[in-house]
């Protein structure tokens, strides 16, 4: 079938209108219609999803911001920084301008670095990282103390992305305070994807750990 079958139409509306149809049903195949309209790419696609940000299923609206990040959709840095006011979708529209790289969206996204909601935490902590938010990384900084190894994570990475290394103490005592937590071993990940000197030395120690002796030999060949 070529790409203007079934009646000589465009594959992209009909894409965006399966979209829709099977978010309704609650089926799967959304993922298919919306892994093959990002696929597609160009500016037809991104019109669609800009358009898919007014939809009035929550749904649809959460894969529209989060189809513009990955089409790198720069002119719609604008329309998604007005929709941070949208709670229902706030997480992805943050991934989004992170992505888009649009640094003015920084101070609104810092804002919420303290939202209740997990998922906007961490989509806030990525997408500042991306970011180069460095005024922004002492509010990360307090997050290493959160119980949540998932948000601990997400906070390494960011301040990997920002090479912030002089924050490396904060970042090896939340690791420490891990020893012997099937969790330990994603935070030492995330740092392995680093290359800082001055972590050799925990690296070198947790070898010695059988949880995290992989992620740590990675982590040290890094360095070599």
């Amino acid at each position: 079938m070529t790409v203007k079958d079934r009646g000589g139409q465009h594959p992209v509306p009909l894409l965006l209108e399966e979209l829709v149809r099977s978010r309704a049903r609650g089926d799967r195949a959304e993922n298919h219609a919306l892994n093959a309209l990002i696929a597609i790419g160009g500016s037809r696609v991104a019109e669609g999803f800009v358009k898919h940000l007014d939809h009035p299923d929550v749904k649809v609206r959460a894969d529209a911001a989060h189809a513009l990040g990955e089409l790198n959709a720069r002119e719609a840095a604008g329309i998604l920084r007005a929709k941070l006011s949208e709670y229902g979708i706030r997480a992805h529209v943050i991934e989004a301008l992170g992505k888009l790289g649009d640094a003015e969206s920084t101070g609104q996204i810092a804002k919420h670095l303290l939202s209740p909601r997990s998922d906007v935490r961490m989509a806030s902590i990525h997408a500042l990282g991306r970011l180069s938010g460095k005024e922004q990384v002492k509010d990360l900084i307090g997050f290493l103390e959160e119980g949540s190894a998932w948000v601990q994570e997400a906070v390494i990475q960011a301040l990997v992305d920002l090479d912030a290394k002089e924050f490396y103490p904060e970042i090896a005592r939340a690791i420490e305070r891990r020893l012997g937590e099937q969790d330990q071993e994603r935070l030492v990940q995330a740092l392995a994807r680093a290359r800082w000197e001055q972590a050799a030395s925990l690296f070198t120690d947790l070898l010695s750990k059988p949880d995290v002796s992989r992620v740590a030999a990675i982590g040290l060949g890094r360095l070599a």
